[in-house]
């Protein structure tokens, strides 16, 4: 590996290499079974149908984006224009955004999860902590993240990847864990697995977290969160989401009916 030099651009580095690779990086996601879609399905798992999820780095869009596709809504964003074009032939029904995951921009409150899978290792780690941030600022509240970067301590360097330069950057496992909880994330599940890259074993930490539930002391935002929960969550069958969300013995009305907050039940208690 080369150390970075200043006259590297490190997200120009990673944009040409992509676009010249596009297609030997499709190819060698097929060499081997890598753990993605194990976790993947376990994010799904969690999920109403319709979900709004944010793929960061999505690539190609296969094999994820096509998976999300079957149930949900996707949009996808990648650094390389040969991607972004891959990844709208895959997946058709997608959104996808040619932008840096580092500046691009969604509303808040705009996603029930996001996806960052072999993508945070190719931005500078002194973004990571940054852009972590911002995810947690897109995901509503319960929402749920899903990384994987290499599980290795590397500050910065240029190396020879699939025949083009191509730039790495990432902190150490527990570094990870540790910026993932400072921006206030709940950790639910982490774990490290390797996977086979043209024959070369490579460990990745997978981690699986879940954004926290605010609970308003402000009773005009506690209104504006119960109507976003119930036309928005509730209408996709997230119902677990509304009911873990709610105070206990909270009473509101939604849609013509009256429903008390128990602490471990939402019931309506009358129809009008």
């Amino acid at each position: 590996m080369n150390s970075l030099s200043d006259a590297d651009d490190p997200k120009r580095v990673v944009e040409r290499g992509y676009d010249q690779v596009a297609h030997d990086y499709a190819r060698l996601k097929g060499e081997s079974e890598w753990p993605r879609m194990r976790w993947l399905k376990s994010l799904l798992s969690r999920l109403g149908p319709g979900s709004a999820i944010l793929d960061l780095g999505c690539g190609s869009g296969d094999p994820a984006d096509i998976e999300i596709a079957k149930e949900h809504r996707v949009t996808g964003v990648d650094i390389s224009q040969a991607q972004i074009d891959l990844a709208r032939r895959n997946v058709p029904a997608g959104h996808f955004i040619h932008g840096d995951a580092g500046s691009v921009e969604f509303p808040a409150a705009s996603f029930d999860a996001v996806i960052s899978t072999y993508t945070l290792e190719h931005i500078p780690r002194e973004e990571h902590e940054t852009i972590l941030g911002r995810i947690y600022g897109w995901l509503r509240p319960g929402g749920t993240l899903l990384i994987s970067l290499e599980a290795g301590e590397v500050e910065g360097v240029i190396s020879e990847w699939l025949g083009v330069p191509m730039y790495f950057s990432c902190f150490d496992p527990e570094t990870v864990k540790q910026l993932v909880s400072r921006v206030g994330f709940e950790i639910l599940e982490t774990r490290i697995e390797s996977q086979v890259e043209q024959d070369t074993e490579i460990p990745y930490l997978w981690l699986l977290a879940q954004k926290r539930y605010e609970k308003h002391s402000n009773p005009d935002k506690h209104k504006a969160t119960i109507r976003w929960l119930f036309e928005d969550v509730w209408s996709q069958g997230n119902f677990e989401h509304v009911t873990r969300y709610l105070a206990p013995q909270f009473t509101f009305h939604f849609r013509g009916r009256t429903f008390i907050q128990a602490p471990d039940d939402l019931v309506p208690i009358v129809s009008t």
